[in-house]
């Protein structure tokens, strides 16, 4: 669908093979949202301390200003992604109804279909109690409320300035998401896709099965490779990432090497 972008944050790890690395991977996650939707206009989030390769496969680069010193930033992964997506909204730089992801994501099916101007903020949710209630590898964000978009992206950005620095730096944007909504548990409602209003925002809710899959774990918590022809999109999250070129290929046909 034209009216839908692609927003992925990205911040290169100090580790310079590390960092080229995790390009191969946006070349994938690219590669993939084209073969499903190639009206979708792609947008890399980043900061001003990256070093972006030329010839990326995107249509823009949003580099937000580090607050950070060079040699800290990185212990503030968390915060810079929430700053990052707040400064992405705040100044306009896209208006189009958007999903946010993480790099080390394959779109199989186009998510232009989810969006109805009926919700303005759709996050996936986890009906395992161990887990964080939500993943932040993706997040809908639907243009035709600007107020609610700002509101809530600050609202995540209040929350994790309070967090103790491990949590800056780790999984603090799911905590915030959590936080922000304070409620913890969604066993309830799974498998169901759901509605809910919490502070004049209006929310929509899916399973991580749908939209954002992710490989099961062993008895040892090593992922167990399989292929799910039905979620719309699958998340190589932690080591899972070591699988995502052989998914690409074998599943998608995607070109690799």
């Amino acid at each position: 669908m034209s009216d839908l972008g692609v927003a992925c944050f990205h911040i290169s790890p100090p580790n310079s093979n590390t960092a080229q690395t995790y390009w191969v991977l946006f070349e994938l996650m690219a590669a993939s949202l084209k073969r499903v939707a190639p009206k979708t206009k792609l947008h890399l989030l980043t900061n001003s301390y990256t070093n972006v390769p030329n010839g990326l496969s995107c249509d823009d680069i949003f580099i937000n200003e580090s607050g950070k010193d060079k040699e800290d930033y990185f212990k503030y992964l968390m915060f810079e992604e929430l700053d990052c997506w707040y400064k992405y909204f705040e100044k306009g730089a896209n208006l189009q109804n958007t999903i946010l992801v993480d790099i080390d994501i394959l779109f199989q099916r186009d998510p232009g279909v989810l969006f109805d101007n009926k919700f303005d903020i759709g996050l996936t949710y986890n009906n395992d109690p161990s887990l964080h209630s939500f993943n932040a590898g993706v997040i809908l964000v639907d243009s035709y409320r600007h107020c609610a978009i700002d509101k809530y992206f600050g609202n995540l950005l209040n929350q994790i300035k309070n967090y103790e620095m491990d949590q800056q730096q780790w999984y603090g944007d799911q905590k915030a998401m959590a936080d922000v909504l304070g409620e913890y548990s969604y066993e309830k409602w799974y498998p169901n896709v759901f509605d809910k209003t919490y502070d004049k925002i209006r929310y929509r809710f899916w399973p991580v099965d749908i939209w954002n899959y992710s490989f099961p774990l062993d008895s040892k918590n090593k992922p167990i490779y399989s292929i799910n022809r039905e979620a719309g999109i699958i998340h190589f999250k932690g080591e899972r990432k070591g699988f995502m070129a052989r998914y690409a290929s074998e599943v998608l046909n995607i070109g690799v090497g």
